[in-house]
């Protein structure tokens, strides 16, 4: 018996709610079809609420440990029964393995670019081995100099604190760099209510973490409102969506319109019993 993957109600709002709008945006900006990368798991789920925004699918699974090939031809079984295979690519393996080494398990090069990107992720970002971040460096890397959407999942169990905490003290100290003293009066106050909220710790983190890929690679990155729901087995997720728009003729780190003081200002936005709210800061910079 294979052990399919159900969405809950919360992570079906997020993709129709929260992300099928970004994805009808992204398409009316490219004016056609877009090209899907990511982890639709074997159901296809937010594929199928994407569908008409779609033009090609190209879905990872991995499958499980004993025996991955019966997940992956339940996944090609579905794609046929839901009229999606003539657009559906498979790659089988993992997929920060399948970004770094350009190519899946059975050979199959990964063809770069997307217009769509789906790292649903659920674990945390910051392994030991740092493989999701290398990853995503070189997937940003591998899309230049193409124009993106990209969402992100991971659990709000993050266990690096180190470098969460040496990540804020980054921030501050760009911050410091580029401002006089009375230019941010609560910086001090700020960064001591990050450091004692876990969830918002590790927003600041991805959300630095995505703007800085994007603008070493000549990207202007836009970050939206984070959202923090609850998943399968009263798991804690967080949900980020970031557009990256490439600034050709560009041959240093750019700067986004979106400033750093604003993305750290982003709202976070909580999904519970259906209804999406946005949390009230403490401290706002």
């Amino acid at each position: 018996m294979v052990k399919v993957f159900v969405p809950t109600e919360n992570k079906i709002q997020v993709r129709r709610s929260v992300d099928l709008p970004l994805v009808a945006q992204e398409r009316r900006h490219f004016g056609r079809g877009l090209t899907y990368f990511g982890l639709p798991s074997e159901g296809l789920y937010d594929i199928l609420d994407w569908k008409d925004y779609l033009s090609k699918i190209v879905a990872v699974e991995k499958g499980e440990p004993q025996e991955p090939a019966r997940k992956q031809a339940l996944l090609i079984a579905n794609a046929i029964r839901l009229g999606l295979s003539d657009r559906l690519v498979l790659l089988r393996g993992e997929i920060n393995r399948i970004i770094l080494d350009g190519k899946d398990d059975y050979g199959t090069r990964l063809e770069f670019p997307f217009e769509l990107c789906n790292f649903d992720y659920g674990g945390s970002l910051l392994y030991p081995d740092r493989v999701r971040v290398d990853a995503l460096e070189t997937f940003v890397l591998r899309q230049r100099p193409f124009d993106f959407l990209i969402f992100i999942t991971t659990n709000v169990r993050e266990f690096d604190k180190p470098e969460l905490g040496e990540t804020l003290d980054r921030v501050k100290t760009e911050i410091s760099q580029l401002s006089r003293p009375e230019t941010y009066p609560n910086l001090d106050t700020f960064c001591e209510w990050v450091n004692s909220e876990p969830v918002q710790e590790q927003v600041l983190h991805v959300q630095y973490l995505l703007k800085n890929l994007g603008e070493f690679n000549r990207y202007h990155v836009c970050a939206y409102p984070p959202v923090l729901y609850e998943g399968s087995n009263q798991t804690r997720l967080l949900h980020y969506a970031f557009t990256f728009r490439f600034q050709k003729g560009a041959s240093t780190r750019v700067v986004s319109p979106q400033s750093l003081i604003e993305v750290l200002n982003l709202p976070l936005q909580v999904l519970r019993d259906s209804h999406l709210r946005e949390t009230e800061r403490r401290v706002r910079l």
